[in-house]
């Protein structure tokens, strides 16, 4: 898995690799990617919540490589979250901006690691992050980078934390 990992990674840092841009639906991405995490998440009792405010959200986009983005940053949601926790899928459209938040009530990240977590490797040395490769972030934020999104995320060490991905303006 990590060489599987470091190879996508590598690939998506290559300006020459092409990715299928296409008219697609945040909407149905977020769906989705939902759907295919519903089974490890009931591993540990969490629910997920989606919410949408506002309506057309279309991009133009890599329907399989925008929803490999927000399962990563699912799966760390539900890696770092307690059991019976929820989490929130939050898809938010403006007039001139589209918007997908990811809220978790878990471990949080530590204010002296927030600047690196989207770099090749680092990961957290917690008990829950034991089997992780420190690559799913790097992943999630080229793949953003790469649609031209910006990703953020704010954190609270025992607050959880919030991811938000969202366009420039809206395409």
């Amino acid at each position: 898995r990590l060489v599987a990992d470091l190879l996508e990674l590598s690939r998506l840092q290559d300006p020459n690799f092409s990715i299928q841009f296409e008219n697609t639906d945040l909407y149905e991405i977020c769906q989705d990617a939902l759907h295919g995490m519903q089974a490890l998440a009931a591993e540990k009792s969490i629910k997920l919540n989606f919410e949408q405010e506002g309506s057309n959200f279309g991009i133009l986009g890599d329907y399989a490589r925008l929803r490999q983005m927000i399962i990563i940053i699912l799966d760390n949601a539900i890696k770092f979250s307690p059991e019976n926790e929820t989490i929130k899928l939050i898809l938010k459209s403006t007039d001139n901006k589209l918007a997908i938040m990811i809220q978790d009530h878990g471990s949080g990240i530590p204010s002296e690691d927030l600047p690196f977590i989207f770099e090749r490797f680092h990961k957290q040395t917690s008990e829950e992050n034991k089997k992780g490769s420190g690559l799913g972030l790097p992943i999630a934020y080229e793949i953003a980078k790469r649609h031209g999104l910006d990703i953020s995320v704010e954190s609270s060490v025992g607050k959880g934390s919030l991811f938000i991905i969202e366009t420039a303006s809206k395409q």
